[in-house]
């Protein structure tokens, strides 16, 4: 009987050994409040109703590059590509294209000071503005930073001509999982300008450490 239990012991002590060896996930969002754009908004909207041109946006992000469409996050490390690394500890807070969908949905729509359809899905009696996106390029790589890419297409209003633009955006970034969200936090930020207008976006400058390296519409 001590044998036993001193072999159900170990065996304890084993198992909890293994458990203490795991190393903790660790949780990463791309969310992040912009309290200007949103002050901004509420103007822009609150104009735009009182002079008739209120409108509702909706935008909708199609697809994203299949390698990174994962709840894990996905690093590429420059000295062994095209391998990558799936960080199995570091994980999205919520699936990578719904982040994508309502940052870019409710940032275009703050800018442009109109209503996000996502959100307010019953104000169907306005004018509605469509947008469809395609991710192209979504990477963290380590060392470098991250590189955000993006095709989308603007239907505008009814009765409009839809217009095709592109961009690509890279924001740098010391070694390290936080890090790397962060600038890829500050990309997307760039291409919600972009998207609302590219004018406006590349005049009023782009944070540190983030530029476009291409943009343009057919």
């Amino acid at each position: 009987m001590w044998v036993r239990m001193f072999a159900t012991g170990g065996g304890m002590v084993l198992l909890l050994a293994a458990c203490a060896s795991t190393p903790p996930s660790h949780y990463y969002s791309l969310a992040g409040q912009d309290a200007p754009a949103l002050a901004l908004a509420a103007s822009r909207m609150e104009h735009k109703a009182g002079s008739g041109q209120a409108y509702g946006l909706q935008l909708q992000v199609r697809s994203i590059p299949a390698d990174v469409d994962r709840i894990q996050i996905v690093v590429r490390d420059p000295a062994r590509a095209p391998a990558v690394d799936v960080l199995n500890q570091s994980i999205w807070s919520a699936p990578l294209d719904q982040q994508i969908q309502r940052l870019l949905a409710a940032g275009v729509a703050a800018r442009l000071g109109v209503v996000d359809m996502q959100r307010l899905p019953a104000a169907t009696s306005m004018p509605v503005r469509t947008i469809d996106v395609r991710i192209t390029q979504f990477d963290l790589i380590w060392g470098q930073g991250a590189y955000l890419g993006a095709v989308w297409t603007d239907q505008g209003m009814t009765g409009k001509p839809a217009r095709v633009c592109q961009a690509a955006v890279q924001s740098k970034a010391p070694i390290g999982v936080a890090n790397l969200v962060d600038a890829q936090k500050r990309s997307l930020a760039a291409l919600v300008s972009l998207m609302a207008d590219p004018a406006d976006a590349l005049a009023a400058g782009l944070p540190n450490d983030t530029q476009v390296n291409h943009i343009g519409c057919t």
